[in-house]
């Protein structure tokens, strides 16, 4: 009986380790990626999805593993969850600046691809336009031109 007991308690400081190491290491990537979008660092911000995919895996892994051993660890170390509850807290408040900052991202690359297309428009309009002359005829040397503002 005292082996298994060992076996298990062994078990939750393993999976309680990992999942520590682990909680770190995903809002360390979470920090950096946040960095580089506030700073339009777009390749530093590509570099990093291969190694944030990786640790988010491991991270839900260890997750698991918490959870299957989250009743023995709630029995022989109470004072641990409380500080597993606090680590928690800071990666969602890293992962809630990570969000923010994706959807600026985002919003900006929206922006930006509509005032492309509406150059695009513009360009289009201003290449085919058809202009007449006082007389009603067709000038061939006029083009018609639009303003847009982009006040808004």
């Amino acid at each position: 009986m005292t082996a298994q007991k060992s076996r298990s308690n062994e078990d939750v400081k393993s999976a309680v380790d990992r999942f520590i190491l682990t909680l770190s290491q995903l809002q360390s990537v979470l920090a950096k990626e946040t960095d580089f979008l506030k700073v339009a660092n777009q390749e530093a911000f590509l570099r990093m999805q291969e190694e944030k995919v990786a640790v988010a895996q491991a991270y839900q892994r260890d997750v698991s593993a918490v959870r299957n051993v989250a009743k023995t660890l709630k029995e022989k170390y109470p004072n641990l969850v409380p500080f597993l509850q606090d680590k928690q807290a800071s990666l969602k408040s890293t992962l809630t600046e990570n969000e923010q900052a994706l959807k600026r991202m985002e919003k900006s690359t929206r922006r930006l691809s509509a005032r492309i297309m509406d150059a695009a428009r513009q360009a289009a309009i201003e290449k085919n336009s058809l202009v007449y002359g006082s007389a009603g005829q067709l000038d061939h040397n006029k083009r018609a031109s639009i303003g847009v503002s982009e006040s808004a």
